[in-house]
């Protein structure tokens, strides 16, 4: 395969310059994405196409510099270790030249090629979406801990979407559900949302009962409806569905009653802005808390990411690559709402 299709491929061979170009290149572009996340975060997934695209040729131009320097082209794998992916190209670029290490093989060919064919739209797709890890319980029973969903990029949100936003006040990625936008009238009471004057009355759904253990990215330990409860024993929460005036239903999850969000006072919307709270009400700081608190206040639409569509991983452990931890039963699931 020749041409540009030809830098993604791991047949042939590769001279110190070429290996060199595709370590600058992917080196700039790690640069660029660092200083979009911070700089710019509501733009960042532009870069991602580029990204992968740069990793994926960092990696078929370093196994095509190994058969230049008479080694076996696995070694390009450490491009993909985190960090020091640089580095390893890098060094691999600076090998003296031996005699080419070419030994045919077909099937590892055209594995590859096929290989290359997916990443190549796959990158393409990541202007529509980016993935997000969930880092705490606050959206159970919709979202649990380790959950890594795909997020479609866009500000426009309704009520009842999943969507994840920056926070106002420190710029970290949070994830909620739109209760109310511009306009509504929103209070909370007795820990029923009253939307534009009509109670939210939630409709009984049973329990959800998980084991308690340390789960997800950050290993943090679920709250329950039982108070205390010892590693390996049950925890509860309460269950209801909660019912949109336009018909869009969701589950929220109580743990206890009379706490601090049960009660807020009716307020308007502001022009530009969301209320959202966390699907689990005792377990989430949202708009029902000042910035002061650690609360979120009113989201600015402008901060928001995109929507929330689907679960494409799950996993318990602190990171995917352990696939005992593994949720088989959300892999892709829909997320309601």
């Amino acid at each position: 395969m020749g041409g540009v299709l030809g830098l993604f491929s791991f047949s042939g061979s590769a001279t110190r310059l070429q290996a060199l170009a595709a370590v600058l290149t992917y080196f700039i572009l790690v640069v660029a994405w660092a200083i979009a996340a911070r700089e710019a975060p509501l733009h960042v997934h532009y870069l991602a196409p580029p990204l992968q695209l740069g990793a994926w040729a960092l990696l078929a131009t370093s196994a095509r510099r190994l058969h230049h320097a008479g080694q076996s082209g696995r070694w390009a794998a450490l491009t993909l270790v985190p960090l020091l992916g640089v580095l390893a190209g890098l060094v691999i670029a600076l090998l003296p030249q031996r005699k080419l290490h070419l030994r045919p093989q077909n099937l590892a060919r055209n594995i590859g090629y096929g290989a290359m064919i997916v990443m190549l739209i796959f990158a393409a797709t990541r202007l529509w979406w980016t993935p997000f890890w969930i880092p705490s319980e606050s959206m159970k029973p919709t979202l649990l801990e380790g959950d890594y969903v795909a997020v479609r990029h866009g500000n426009a949100a309704q009520r009842g979407d999943v969507v994840v936003f920056l926070h106002p006040a420190t710029q970290a990625a949070i994830v909620k559900r739109v209760i109310a936008v511009a306009g509504d009238t929103v209070a909370v009471q007795a820990g029923q949302v009253v939307l534009n004057g009509a109670i939210l009355a939630p409709l009984p759904q049973g329990e959800f009962a998980e084991v308690m253990a340390p789960k997800g990215p950050d290993q943090l330990r679920p709250r329950c409806r039982e108070q205390v409860v010892g590693d390996g024993a049950m925890c509860s929460k309460t269950i209801a569905t909660e019912v949109q005036p336009d018909g869009r239903s969701y589950p929220i999850a109580n743990i206890e009653d009379g706490n601090a969000g049960d009660t807020f006072a009716q307020t308007t919307v502001p022009v530009g802005t969301l209320f959202v709270l966390g699907d689990n009400r005792d377990n989430s700081l949202d708009s029902r808390f000042a910035p002061a608190v650690g609360g979120l206040g009113f989201v600015p639409v402008q901060n928001v990411l995109g929507q929330v569509r689907r679960v494409i991983f799950s996993a318990e452990g602190a990171g995917l690559w352990q696939i005992w931890t593994w949720r088989a039963g959300r892999m892709w699931a829909k997320v309601q709402g």
